[in-house]
């Protein structure tokens, strides 16, 4: 592949999503656009126009299924949380916060049923199932909504043996400028495996304070706007979190009340009842650095006792 140009690499591309093998396609243009950076605008147009032919236009069908093997077997009790209008395809049951008013969660779109599937109008937070209930549990772009990450994580992992979580980061929601508009609570973060909740302030929520990229997202006018649209579904791994879980899963919560603007490291701390309010794996990091000042105070105080008693000369 040293010589092509990016007339035969779309056009193969966009035969393969003539044929109905639009994952294939995708997947063609994802390698292509590492291979190949100077195609760029090219390769994500292409991307764009082969998203939006496609007859399923869940984020499973359009990029999440290049990155995992969910493993969903047939048999399986599969949770879509959150499912919304664009549902999960393996999902057997249905959940959502509000079946009826599509101005939740929906921006105006209708809830979509699946045939029989069971549906259920439930909170993450609180929902009605059994413990480990569901073989699997798919939850995306939901957990930056809910008014405790904490509490909606714990019952996903009650709830589910395994699962996928996925919401989108921090800098996608500052760029397109969607946490306010999309009522976005929570930044979300994933380091080493441990899910990371920071709570927005309110001038976070704004971000560039400018929809200009987000319109483009949404509606592009012309072919390099379609190369930014094509971004989100070719490099959907660097402008979201994704993590796929099995048993449990470790996670922290920040909030901002939690940490007053006072504070600016652990020496800062007037009191060790400011430790026990922040959240666990927080307090515990600010509990063994203030240790280590309490220690490094006594050794000094040590240090200087014995440089007292020893006379000078001696």
């Amino acid at each position: 592949m040293s010589e092509i140009s990016n007339h035969t690499l779309v056009s193969h591309a966009k035969e393969l999503a003539r044929r109905g093998r639009h994952a294939d396609a995708l997947r063609l243009l994802s390698l292509a656009l590492s291979e190949f950076p100077y195609l760029s605008l090219d390769i994500l147009a292409a991307a764009y126009d082969i998203a939006q032919a496609m007859p399923d236009k869940s984020r499973y069908a359009q990029y999440q299924s290049r990155y995992f093997d969910f493993d969903v077997k047939p048999g399986d009790k599969v949770l879509d949380m959150g499912s919304g209008h664009i549902p999960f395809p393996h999902a057997t049951h249905l959940a959502d916060i509000s079946i009826s008013n599509d101005n939740i969660g929906r921006a105006g779109n209708l809830f979509k049923y699946q045939g029989d599937k069971p549906v259920f109008e439930c909170s993450i937070e609180n929902t009605p199932f059994s413990n480990k209930e569901f073989d699997f549990v798919y939850c995306s772009h939901v957990l930056e909504h809910v008014s405790n990450p904490e509490t909606a994580c714990r019952e996903l992992m009650r709830i589910g043996r395994r699962g996928y979580i996925e919401c989108p980061t921090r800098g996608k929601d500052t760029f397109f400028a969607t946490a306010k508009i999309s009522n976005h609570h929570w930044a979300v973060e994933c380091l080493n495996g441990v899910l990371i909740f920071t709570e927005y302030s309110e001038r976070e929520k704004k971000g560039i304070e400018c929809d200009i990229l987000l319109t483009m997202n949404c509606s592009p006018q012309n072919m390099r706007e379609k190369a930014i649209a094509g971004l989100g579904i070719i490099k959907a791994s660097e402008l979201n979190i994704m993590l796929l879980w099995e048993d449990s899963f470790p996670y922290e919560v920040r909030w901002q009340k939690m940490w007053p603007a006072h504070i600016k490291g652990p020496n800062n701390l007037s009191s060790s009842q400011e430790i026990l309010h922040l959240p666990e794996l927080s307090r515990c990091r600010l509990f063994i650095l203030s240790l280590h000042r309490k220690i490094n105070l006594l050794r000094a105080k040590i240090a200087s006792k014995l440089a007292s008693l020893i006379e000078p000369g001696v």
